[in-house]
């Protein structure tokens, strides 16, 4: 219903004034366009003027909504994504996004330490390895799916051992940790550039779609296609990964599959709405679409020397 939903917005309802004004029937303070702020107005972190902080920037930046956003997302990213590296790489990966779109989403103009320190070292680094405690924890017990029966829970003496148990009887039968490996082969070489592209248009349509359709950051709409966008990315990212992985798995699954329809209707309704929202943006600068063509050919380059020039050469000396 989400994807039919998002399709027949996207393709053939008219306006985008007509997609605003649907939010209004589920909250009546939606449908206005909402004030932007840029957070690299003023980078000093020492404010001696200001009378009710000396530290004004840094404390604003710390109690802004973004900063338990980035700890919970990137805690539910590592869990989608599994592997510490990859996990490291996007919250990495996804700050030069945003360095390379500041100039059409002016939440994305950020001072250097908040970049730095508050989103990539602190937040997303504290999430993403809380995450990852969490999964090593799952990879050293093995839960079965043993029936209640089998062991009854009024044997067990304790409230607080019932409660766990009766937890553990929903607990899968192994956690497997993902393994990307994006150089063994062509196949997980493209695989996982397209799920960096994949999960990078997901967090992008986040902060357009809050853009061209009005919805301000703590509004439960946003937060809610968050929610179901992690329930939707756990099964999906298993599928893709034994797709990617499994050289005998010839088809990509059904929840994966979801997420592709999802991802894309999502995208060509912000693109529906965006008429009018960014006259702000006139071009891109040359330095950013030359980092970008660099880099695009660069990767292109390297697959190609990688798996085609110098294929044997490596085959030889891996035996």
């Amino acid at each position: 219903m989400i994807v039919l939903w998002l399709f027949i917005d996207a393709f053939f309802l008219q306006t985008p004034e007509f997609t605003r004004n649907f939010f209004t029937y589920i909250d009546v303070n939606l449908g206005k366009q909402l004030p932007e702020r840029s957070y690299a107005v003023d980078c000093r972190v020492y404010t001696p003027e200001r009378n009710d902080s000396r530290f004004y920037n840094l404390k604003s930046a710390i109690i802004d909504e973004f900063v338990p956003a980035h700890f919970l997302g990137w805690f539910g990213k590592a869990l989608i994504y599994r592997d510490f590296h990859l996990s490291w790489f996007m919250s990495i990966w996804f700050e030069v996004l945003e360095k390379s779109l500041k100039h059409v989403i002016p939440n994305f103009a950020e001072c250097w330490w908040d970049h730095l320190l508050l989103d990539i070292l602190i937040c997303n680094g504290l999430g993403i390895y809380t995450a990852h405690k969490l999964l090593n924890r799952f990879e050293a017990q093995q839960y079965n799916w043993m029936g209640i029966n089998n062991l009854p829970i009024n044997k067990i003496p304790t409230t607080s051992g019932k409660l766990k148990r009766v937890l553990i009887q929903f607990m899968p039968v192994n956690w497997i940790q993902f393994k990307w490996d994006f150089l063994s082969s062509p196949r997980r070489y493209v695989g996982i550039i397209f799920l960096v592209f994949l999960s990078s248009l997901v967090e992008l349509n986040c902060f357009f779609l809050k853009f061209v359709l009005w919805h301000p950051p703590p509004h439960y709409i946003v937060i809610g296609r968050l929610v179901l966008w992690w329930l939707f990315s756990l099964p999906a990212s298993r599928e893709y990964y034994e797709f990617v992985s499994n050289m005998e798995c010839k088809k990509v699954g059904t929840m994966a599959w979801l997420v592709f329809a999802i991802v894309g209707s999502e995208t060509l309704l912000w693109i529906k709405c965006s008429k009018g929202q960014f006259p702000h943006v006139n071009g891109h600068p040359t330095f950013i679409v030359v980092i970008w063509a660099i880099g695009l050919l660069g990767l292109f380059t390297f697959g190609i020397l990688r798996f085609v020039v110098f294929k044997q050469h490596i085959k030889d000396k891996k035996d």
